[in-house]
Formats: structure tokens, sequence, C-alpha cells
């Protein structure tokens, strides 16, 4: 997400002084991710299996 790795430190901790919030690499491709955050917008939580998946 961010390619400066001062930025994306800063970020990180950040997000991570949220109680049960964590950065990390991305799980998935970013086509897989678009399709989850579509389904999670619908309020529809489908598994998915593909090449691009963890599953």
């Amino acid at each position: 997400m961010f390619q400066n790795g001062r930025v994306r430190e800063r970020f990180r901790l950040l997000v991570e002084l949220e109680e049960g919030a964590q950065c990390g690499a991305p799980r998935h491709g970013p086509a897989e991710g678009a399709l989850r955050e579509a389904y999670r917008a619908a309020g529809l939580d489908p598994e998915l299996r593909g090449a691009d998946s963890e599953s």
C-alpha cells in the first residue's frame, strides 16, 4: 500500500494501536480482495476458492 518505508511503518503503528488490529502482507491478490470487499458490502461471506486464495 505504501512504498515509502517510513510512511508504511507509521501507518502500521497507528493501525496497531487499535485493539485486535494487525498489519501485514496482503493475504489475497487485488482481484480477490475487491471481490471479497464487494461481498462484504453486500452482507455476504461466501467461501472463495481459486489460484489466488489461501484455501
